[in-house]
């Protein structure tokens, strides 16, 4: 079962920033390297601003993105906000794996599954957010793809949201499920109310309340405020 942390909004970024920079420097300490994956969107903008603030050995982490919207709006691209945070830190800086080519979507998919299989099989820290429709990376319950996309082998897999633009490709639930420590961000008090809704329903579908239900490296920072 997940591990929830409940914080004041104020104080939330700075307490999962110490978690997060805690486990990436404890894989650094064991392996020389941290492999973490970060999501994009609006939720982790605070948490990853808190982190830069981490005395961390930035060169030794690799970071991974989680999913991606396949467009070429730069603007509704996550790796548009995670540049940003890898240009906000000191030098030398840690190398981002982003996920869009200037290919099909099959073949950019296959690219990045090249990329990840030279990857850990268990990422050491992956980073989540969560969606009021109750996705997380681009796991969505409303498209066709879902089942498959949580029960494939593959390390990313090609999802076609129902109602939210533009196809993604998206860590497979299965590899997000592996990694060592997984968090979920959710500030404010309509993502913990959502969260709480998924796990009292018997009758929702979500990739979060699956997660919760059976990954022990869960921990959720969540506000009420």
């Amino acid at each position: 079962m997940a591990e929830i942390r409940v914080k004041p909004n104020a104080q939330l970024p700075a307490a999962a920033a110490a978690s997060l920079s805690e486990w990436m420097q404890a894989a650094i300490d064991e392996n020389g390297h941290c492999y973490c994956g970060l999501s994009g969107g609006s939720s982790p903008k605070g948490l990853l601003q808190a982190l830069s603030g981490a005395d961390l050995p930035w060169e030794k982490i690799t970071l991974v993105m989680v999913d991606e919207r396949f467009t070429t709006d730069e603007s509704q691209q996550n790796q548009t906000m995670l540049r940003g945070f890898v240009d906000s830190l000191p030098q030398p800086r840690p190398k981002l794996l982003t996920l869009l080519a200037d290919l099909s979507l099959a073949d950019t998919l296959a690219r990045a599954n090249e990329t990840a299989a030279m990857l850990p099989e268990a990422l050491d820290v992956v980073v989540l957010g969560m969606g009021l429709d109750g996705h997380t990376a681009s796991l969505f319950p409303d498209s066709t793809d879902y089942h498959g996309a949580m029960h494939s082998k593959s390390r990313y897999v090609p999802v076609v949201p129902g109602q939210a633009p533009f196809p993604r490709i998206s860590m497979s639930y299965h590899w997000l499920q592996n990694a060592r420590h997984l968090m979920l961000y959710i500030p404010g008090k309509d993502k913990l109310d959502c969260f709480r809704h998924l796990m009292s329903d018997p009758t929702v579908v979500s990739p979060v309340k699956t997660l919760a239900a059976h990954a022990n490296n869960l921990t959720v920072f969540t506000s009420e405020d």
